[in-house]
């Protein structure tokens, strides 16, 4: 009885490895077929790559039944920017038959509507001639187009597999029978010892199979996530746009904030120089005016003698203008003498004059703004001029209404040109004055400028927090930057090293590990997990991950994550 036990274990034992051998076999075997359908989408979807130094194309079509017209996409990208390419001039050929007639339609930027009939069931080679203003003439061949042959659908590949694991019923059967067999003949002579034997035979044939298939499983692991599969369509929907690695020159810098406050000759108040009724209101909230343009006129609600004394007032004011301008002259003379021998003299001299110069210009600019703001007319009217060009703020006033003297009746603000004071502490004062560009950018970082420059030194230190106040130009030609806005200011440093690196954008994480996505072919991006170094602001230095000519995502980056995270 112990001894026919011993048989049935043992046998039971040799079947368990045989079918455990034939699984692991049949495995590889599963892994086999689905490798040979790479390249085919799993919705049924052929795609066709080809890419030169100035273009990216991909073809997508359906089944193409010979004699039958077909319809295929073709994305056009460019290369380095993987941005969709519009007003592309198209000529397309097929290499084993010329006659072929094939159209192209545009229909989005980037993506073009091809229609042609193939005769024969076979691979197409097809000639495609570009032409684009941006990225001029290419020739780039579209090679392996099917036609006649239906993409294998994911559905399909599953039933296929398990009709494929059904059919081999017989193989399962014959190692069964020989398990058995083998046992038998093994057991009836050496019970004991082909028992110790099978057993160390299966822990050598099962614990290979495990861990072979426990190593398969870390494989897996390791690399998931690791790439994503993004359509060309959802990557213009997206405007992911690359960038490849070079090697370029990184300037360090000092990161400032400050504040958008107007320029001398960008903000007017409009006063009245007396008590007096508004007969006239020529402007409304948010016009644009010139200087020199009425904008209101005024019936003064005192007696002559009091006008005569505003008059003398007037008098006295464009006196003052005149002293203002003589200052000026002085003052851009010394500014100039200094400026031509800049390269002896001493450097705080020169910044002194060009802020003594700085400060006669808004000074006569503000008084000249006054002089010309009202005129007193023979009839006793007040007509109120724009004193600069600029747009009208909100106001609340009608006409007929009742004002003080010097009440402020509204303001004309031009953000033409504008400054930005900024605090900056002792340790980076030298670095600020001698840095080589200043950018200035907005806290939600949706505009930015390089029209900045420096044109006040700080005159004292705030006790609070030791910083100096330096007052900036900044160029605002489209009116971006608003009075009062906080800005973030950075100080480039005139030194500069060949590096690599990348700007802030194309930063992201993953686990809290730095990254950036690498766009490895048309439609797969991988993730590269870099060392960074050090960060200007604007750009951060990568001391390892990438390599010279890899395209890297710099917009659309939040996206791309998202997507491989998610898949």
């Amino acid at each position: 009885m112990k001894r026919n036990y011993i048989k049935i274990v043992a046998s039971v034992i040799i079947l368990l490895s045989g079918l455990t051998s034939y699984a692991q076999d049949d495995h590889g075997h599963s892994h086999d077929e689905v490798g040979a359908h790479d390249g085919e989408a799993a919705s049924g979807i052929f795609s066709v790559y080809a890419e030169t130094k100035k273009y990216e194309l991909t073809l997508k079509h359906e089944e193409i039944k010979p004699g039958q017209e077909a319809e295929m996409m073709l994305y056009i990208a460019d290369y380095a920017t993987n941005e969709p390419l519009s007003d592309v001039e198209i000529k397309m050929t097929v290499q084993e038959d010329p006659s072929v007639v094939i159209d192209v339609e545009a229909h989005e930027p980037g993506i073009y509507h091809i229609h042609a009939k193939f005769p024969d069931a076979k691979s197409y080679a097809i000639s495609t001639n570009l032409i684009s203003q941006r990225n001029g003439p290419d020739l780039i061949l579209l090679s392996s187009v099917q036609v006649g042959v239906a993409p294998l659908q994911e559905t399909e590949a599953g039933h296929a597999e398990a009709q494929h694991t059904r059919s081999d019923w017989w193989k399962y059967f014959l190692v069964f029978a020989g398990g058995l067999g083998v046992g038998y003949l093994f057991l009836r002579w050496r019970p004991k010892a082909t028992a110790v034997i099978l057993v160390l035979i299966t822990c050598y044939t099962v614990q290979p199979n495990l861990n072979a298939h426990g190593e398969h499983g870390a494989d897996e692991d390791k690399t998931a996530g690791d790439n994503v599969f993004i359509p060309k369509e959802t990557q213009f929907l997206f405007n992911v746009v690359t960038q490849p690695v070079s090697t370029g020159d990184f300037q360090p810098s000092v990161e400032l904030f400050g504040t958008v406050i107007p320029s001398p000759s960008g903000l007017a108040n409009i006063t009245t120089p007396q008590s007096a009724r508004v007969t006239s209101l020529r402007v409304s909230p948010g016009q644009r005016v010139t200087a020199g343009q009425v904008v209101a006129v005024m019936q003064p609600s005192v007696s002559l003698s009091e006008q005569v004394g505003v008059a003398t007032e007037t008098g006295r004011l464009n006196a003052d203008v005149q002293g203002a301008y003589a200052e000026l002259k002085a003052a851009e003379k010394e500014r100039n003498r200094l400026q031509s021998i800049a390269d002896i003299a001493a450097k705080k001299d020169v910044q002194a004059a060009e802020a003594r110069y700085n400060s006669a210009k808004a000074n006569y600019d503000a008084l000249k703004s006054v002089s010309s703001g009202s005129v007193i007319s023979s009839g006793g009217s007040i007509t109120l001029k724009a004193p600069i060009s600029g747009t009208v703020g909100q106001f609340a006033l009608a006409t007929g209404a009742e004002v003080m003297a010097g009440t402020t009746l509204f303001s004309i603000t031009n953000l033409e040109k504008v400054y930005v004071e900024a605090q900056v502490y002792d340790r980076d004062s030298e670095f600020v004055l001698d840095a080589s560009k200043y950018t200035v950018t907005c806290t939600n970082q949706d505009h930015e400028t390089t029209e900045v420059r420096i044109i006040s030194t700080a005159s004292e230190v705030n006790p609070s927090n030791q910083s100096q106040k330096v007052i900036f130009e900044l160029i605002n030609p489209d009116s971006e930057f608003k009075i009062g806005e906080f800005v973030t200011l950075h100080a480039f440093q005139k030194q500069s090293s060949k590096t690599r690196f990348v700007p802030n954008s194309a930063l992201s994480e993953i686990s809290g590990k730095p990254v950036l996505f690498v766009k490895e072919s048309p439609e797969v991006y991988v993730v590269r997990y870099i060392s960074p170094g050090e960060d200007n602001g604007t750009h951060t230095i990568v001391l390892k991950g990438i390599e010279d000519g890899d395209r890297y995502v710099t917009a659309g980056t939040y996206q791309v994550k998202m997507m491989m995270l998610n898949q």
